[in-house]
């Protein structure tokens, strides 16, 4: 009842204010035209014959009364009206008795995180076909999507309009996985509830929009950033599910081998300069981020300030300065980071740059006395120079900032209930030779599934990694713009452990298999 009389009284305040502005210019306009006075004299004059019949008129008084009293109480309604919360919450309520899977996080996934128990995909198509029949339930429809999602352990749900209906899709360990098609009558509904959830506007279906809203489950919060696309059969909706705080990791945690561990802890330490993790979308990237910042923080103690510039903020942490991107503001990477700069801070964490200017700004920061961590999209640790050049930072800036590049996948790690000896084929043996490796020095593994890893042979995702840290000779060839074959190459003289390398090591310790680590790492 406050938000109505609320939403009513501002707007006829607004209005009566007008109106009262229009009429006294009315009536100024008229007083001149009626005595026309000239000179101060003769306005005094005008003004003592004109006031008394002004101040007398009972519309005058009553309208003024109006005007002003509608506006006193808008305004006091208005103190009074709680503020609308940033993010709708929803609360999600399902049955953890067949969960067997953690949510993983946004950016990468635990590698503690396994597969749910059979049957659990096709028990929840069976119960979304249920929702639909007769009056179609949208409401419970949603709440058990996005419950079934949480208990499958998806990172994403794809709602993907087709000709013959809505394919549902998980996006689990990775890989995507069918969970149902519903006739394409629902999808407008369906999505309409969701926009409702996200706060975006629901007849709007020729523009793309972005919105999130937070979960409340068993498991606990649960972050959903939803992005609807307009596509030729309908609006095509993706949500992203990250369980809060699951995202921060230590960096023992990560999976790094020791040594890799180490050396990368030692370069959290410097003063200043710029780390460059580079990966693709889903690689664990802002996981690792995460992970770097809270290593500093417990390091380094209080009398470091680290501040952040995210698109979105993934992990609320509680010992930094967390700042979001808002476009619609004028608020982008290169602004918000511009702005830190002058917060005095120690270390910078920079979501992803993915302009010109953002990536010269966070240049120049880690060359005067700042730490700065950021993220970069490019094939390797070595691929990351080229592409700075390329944004139109110089070379000897590049090598003069840059302390180390980090590189890292997601590999979908064997079932350990029933992973056993492989043998290389002879096309994978070609291959590995290729690559300058005797697959005779290796004992390789495979999975053929169990009642453990849901029949997949799959039990959750690890990390690989490989770091380039920057050393005299690499910065001579970066100042000479030699070419990304040649970094890497003198990288691996310098001791970097490749990629690839990195994949058959952790194959041939039998916690991944030999196709997946030359899928990933190439």
């Amino acid at each position: 009842m406050q938000c109505y009389t609320w939403g009513v009284l501002r707007p006829l305040s607004f209005f009566l204010g007008i109106l009262t502005f229009l009429v006294s210019a009315l009536g100024v306009l008229g007083f001149y035209g009626m005595y026309r006075p000239v000179g101060l004299g003769q306005w005094l004059v005008a003004i003592r014959h004109y006031a008394p019949s002004v101040v007398t008129n009972p519309l005058v008084a009553l309208a003024a009364l109006a005007a002003l009293g509608t506006m006193v109480a808008a305004r006091l309604l208005e103190r009074r009206r709680p503020a609308a919360p940033a993010v709708r919450k929803h609360t999600l309520d399902f049955d953890l008795s067949d969960a067997g899977a953690a949510m993983p996080a946004a950016a990468g996934e635990s590698p503690e995180a396994i597969a749910t128990f059979p049957r659990e995909r096709d028990q929840l198509r069976l119960r979304l076909e249920g929702l639909l029949r007769g009056t179609p339930e949208m409401i419970a429809f949603i709440d058990e999507l996005l419950g079934g999602a949480i208990r499958r352990g998806a990172s994403d749900v794809h709602l993907q309009p087709l000709e013959l209906g809505t394919r549902i899709s998980f996006r689990v360990q990775g890989m995507l996985e069918d969970v149902a098609t519903i006739p394409e009558i629902h999808h407008p509904q369906i999505v309409r509830r969701l926009k409702v959830l996200a706060r975006l506007i629901p007849y709007k279906t020729d523009a793309p929009q972005d919105g999130h809203f937070t979960l409340d489950t068993p498991l606990g919060a649960v972050d959903v950033r939803m992005s609807a696309v307009p596509t030729h059969h309908g609006e095509k909706v993706v949500l992203r599910l990250a369980l809060a705080g699951a995202g921060l990791h230590d960096l023992d945690r990560l999976g790094m081998p020791d040594e890799l561990r180490l050396t990368f802890q030692d370069l959290l330490r410097e003063p200043q300069g710029l780390v460059v993790l580079t990966g693709p979308t889903g690689s664990g990237k802002t996981t690792t981020l995460y992970g770097s910042l809270a290593h500093i923080h417990r390091t380094r103690g209080e009398t470091t300030t680290i501040s952040t510039i995210e698109d979105p903020i993934e992990v609320d942490l509680p010992f930094l300065n967390q700042t979001q991107v808002d476009r619609a503001r004028g608020l982008g990477f290169a602004e918000g980071l511009r702005a830190l700069l002058r917060q005095d801070p120690n270390v910078l964490m920079v979501g992803e740059v993915r302009d010109e200017e953002t990536a010269q700004i966070a240049v120049q920061a880690g060359l005067t006395g700042h730490l700065v961590l950021t993220s970069l999209h490019a094939e390797s640790a070595a691929g990351v120079f080229p592409r700075l050049i390329d944004a139109g930072v110089e070379p000897f800036l590049i090598a003069s900032a840059t302390l180390a590049c980090l590189s890292q996948r997601l590999v979908r790690r064997l079932c350990p209930e029933c992973r056993r000896p492989a043998r290389v084929s002879k096309k994978m043996m070609a291959q590995l030779v290729a690559k300058g490796i005797a697959a005779s020095d290796f004992t390789f593994y495979q999975s053929d599934g169990c009642a453990a890893c849901d029949r997949s042979g799959l039990y959750g995702r690890m990390a690989i990694f490989e770091m380039l840290r920057m050393t005299p000779s690499l910065r001579r060839l970066i100042t000479t713009r030699a070419p990304t074959a040649r970094i890497e190459e003198a990288a691996r003289d310098e001791g970097m452990t490749p990629l690839v390398r990195a994949a058959l090591t952790q194959a041939a310790a039998g916690r991944i298999s030999l196709d997946e680590a030359l899928r990933v790492a190439g």
